[in-house]
C-alpha cells in the first residue's frame, strides 16, 4: 500500500514538473521608449514573447512577438516578423541573457557621454507587481 502512494506521488511530482512553466516580465524605461519583454518557458521552449516598444511622446507602440530556446542563461530568440529595436551589429543570431533579476539584450545605439555610436547590453528590470 505505502509502495503504491509513493509511485502516486512520485508520478503527480513528474507531471507537474513536465507541465510546469515559468512566465517572465521584464523592463527598461529608456530616454524615448519604455521597452517591455514578457515571455514564458516550459521545458526550455521559449513562448508567448512579446517585446513591446512604448513611446514616451504618446506616438504609439510597437510589438514584437518571438519564440526561441532557453540553454542555461542563454536565449536563443527567433523573432515572428520585423525586429522593432536596434540590434547589436555584426550578431547574426539573437542571443539574451536572463539572469536572476535582470534580462540583458544586445543593442546598437547612440553612448549619450561620448556621443559615439556603438553596441551596448541594455539591462532590464522584474517588472513591477
Amino acid at each position: 500500500m505505502q509502495f503504491r502512494v509513493s509511485l502516486l506521488l512520485l508520478t503527480a511530482f513528474a507531471l507537474t514538473s513536465l507541465s510546469a512553466e515559468d512566465r517572465y516580465c521584464f523592463e527598461n524605461d529608456g530616454l524615448k521608449y519604455k521597452d517591455t519583454v514578457r515571455f514564458r518557458v516550459k521545458a526550455n521552449r521559449i513562448f508567448k514573447g512579446h517585446f513591446i516598444r512604448s513611446a514616451y511622446d504618446g506616438s504609439g507602440e510597437k510589438e514584437m512577438k518571438f519564440t526561441g530556446t532557453k540553454t542555461g542563461t542563454v536565449l536563443t530568440i527567433e523573432p515572428k516578423g520585423k525586429i522593432i529595436y536596434e540590434k547589436a551589429k555584426g550578431e547574426d543570431i539573437i542571443l539574451w541573457s536572463l539572469k536572476k533579476q535582470v534580462l540583458s539584450i544586445p543593442l546598437y545605439g547612440k553612448n549619450h557621454t561620448t556621443g559615439k555610436y556603438s553596441n551596448y547590453d541594455a539591462t532590464f528590470v522584474k517588472c513591477k507587481p
